[in-house]
């Protein structure tokens, strides 16, 4: 579907003056003003009633997705802060600052401890 041809358009007002006759041409323009300009009216409405109930539907999820966008720049921001703190502690380099490669947990000292004061005593 497009637009109507030059050709087109003359074939449909030959085919009006022909049925409608030429007495009655003007009134019968006036009605066809009419009808499109009711039509344009009730299609301008519509589009402004969904367009209004569209938005009132859409602002929580704006809302949201503000939100969310807030958070993901907080989230992003802590990460660069964060960036390489993890590699540089489990790289190996200081074993005892994370604690798991140290040959004595505060937990083997005390069980060894409670041994050698039952032994003694």
């Amino acid at each position: 579907m497009g637009s109507l041809s030059f050709a087109e358009i003359v074939t449909i007002v030959v085919v009006i003056l022909i049925i409608f006759g030429p007495n009655r041409l003007p009134e019968f323009a006036r009605k066809i003003g009419e009808l499109l300009s009711k039509a344009r009216q009730a299609t301008s409405q519509f589009a402004q009633e969904v367009s209004g109930e569209w938005s009132d539907a859409a602002d929580p999820i704006k809302t949201a997705k503000e939100d969310f966008q807030g958070i993901k720049d907080d989230l992003k921001q802590a990460g660069s802060t964060f960036t390489g703190f993890g590699e540089t502690n489990l790289s190996g380099s200081d074993p005892k600052r994370i604690g798991a490669d140290s040959p004595e947990s505060p937990g083997d000292t005390a069980s060894e401890d409670d041994d050698s004061g039952d032994s003694a005593g």
